[in-house]
């Protein structure tokens, strides 16, 4: 089974943590065949689908945020126009709250998840292409059915972090110049250990667990991002 992975951003400055996240946690399945395509939200539609036609992929995931949304869809809707059989998986931060409207609105999406992923993507993996009826023990899973019923599996979160494999030990993990500048790693599951260290305010109390994922999300992107940066402004300049 071939997945691949859009790595849809504003820019090539930026590099998505979700890929290596999630790639890290069953890298060692020889099963899973993983590609990537990467692009920004500037790029031309038609060349990023034809990147991805040329893949061939049985399954393709992207994480959709407020700034790649109408770009992701676009893209993904077209290439689902051009693979049929292909699998459309999102997740992210667009998809916390209900996804009942956009799962209607955009059927060549299968499934988007919500929460995080590291320890329910692989599960669903094992299931994808099997009976809509064994994606409801998929925590966090949101789908519309054989009969196109909408089905919500919740908010996944994850409960083990010390059984989490750092992104880091991903071939996917782009940063491997940290140690040559001396940059602590900080592993993913424990800036979500900090978020859920968080005190929620008392009129969010019915919304907790989405605000614990939402700060969770915002707090490994804040600490991977300023890192990211601290490489880029210690590297020598080439003339």
């Amino acid at each position: 089974m071939k997945l691949l992975w859009l790595d849809l951003n504003s820019s090539y400055a930026h590099s998505s943590l979700a890929l290596p996240a999630l790639h890290a946690q069953i890298a060692d399945d020889t099963t899973v065949e993983w590609c990537m395509v990467s692009a920004t939200i500037n790029e031309n539609t038609g060349n990023i689908v034809k990147q991805i036609y040329q893949h061939q992929p049985d399954i393709i995931a992207a994480t959709n945020w407020l700034f790649n949304h109408e770009q992701l869809l676009h893209i993904v809707s077209r290439s689902k126009a051009l693979l049929p059989q292909c699998c459309i998986i999102l997740g992210g931060p667009e998809f916390l709250g209900d996804n009942k409207d956009f799962l209607f609105k955009n059927k060549f999406v299968n499934g988007v998840f919500r929460g995080e992923g590291e320890e329910v993507f692989p599960l669903w993996l094992k299931v994808w292409n099997r009976s809509r009826k064994e994606w409801k023990s998929i925590t966090g899973l949101c789908y519309l059915d054989e009969s196109e019923e909408y089905q919500d599996n919740g908010i996944a979160r994850v409960m083990n972090f010390s059984a989490l494999v750092s992104p880091e030990r991903s071939r996917f993990f782009n940063w491997s110049n940290w140690k040559r500048h001396e940059v602590a790693s900080i592993p993913a599951h424990s800036v979500s250990v900090a978020a859920k260290s968080l005190s929620v305010p008392s009129h969010w109390k019915p919304f907790a667990n989405v605000w614990i994922i939402f700060i969770s999300m915002v707090l490994k992107m804040c600490v991977y991002s300023t890192v990211r940066l601290i490489i880029t402004t210690k590297e020598p300049k080439t003339s």
